[in-house]
């Protein structure tokens, strides 16, 4: 096995299957296991959602508004900065705050992100943003 497998262990039978994965594995080249609990990422529904539905209606607002143009990338830049989530990281006892974007984002993390840049957008520009379909904002 040479190549990255992964398997998500909905069932016995999955398990058992990674199981035999893992135990089939020949010692050289040396390979590494990773169990860790499974987090679903983002989907392409939401990031297609969010540039082309959320950011592009903020930014046709914005230049409509006050005539000033952003990217989609300038305005996802501002709302990471504003919305996204945080995380603290501590390195030779100096801990700093970061962003996590959307490509670090978990499916629900993004659903939370969407809606506070739809609420946002709602509160402080008067800009209405249409909600997503149902299985875009499940988390």
């Amino acid at each position: 096995m040479t190549e990255k497998q992964e398997f998500i262990i909905r069932s016995k039978e999955i398990r058992h299957n990674a199981a035999r994965a893992v135990s089939e594995i020949a010692s050289d080249p040396i390979m590494s296991v990773t169990i860790k609990p499974y987090k679903k990422s983002k989907s392409q529904e939401q990031l297609g959602y969010l540039f082309g539905v959320v950011l592009k209606k903020i930014q046709e607002h914005v230049e409509d508004s006050t005539g000033q143009h952003y990217t989609t990338d300038d305005l996802y830049q501002w709302f990471i900065e504003e919305y996204g989530h945080d995380r603290v990281v501590e390195i030779g006892g100096k801990m700093k705050i970061t962003r996590r974007t959307a490509s670090r984002m978990t499916t629900a993390e993004m659903a939370d992100f969407i809606t506070r840049v739809i609420q946002h957008a709602a509160e402080h520009m008067d800009c209405v943003i249409p909600w997503p379909e149902v299985g875009m904002r499940e988390t």
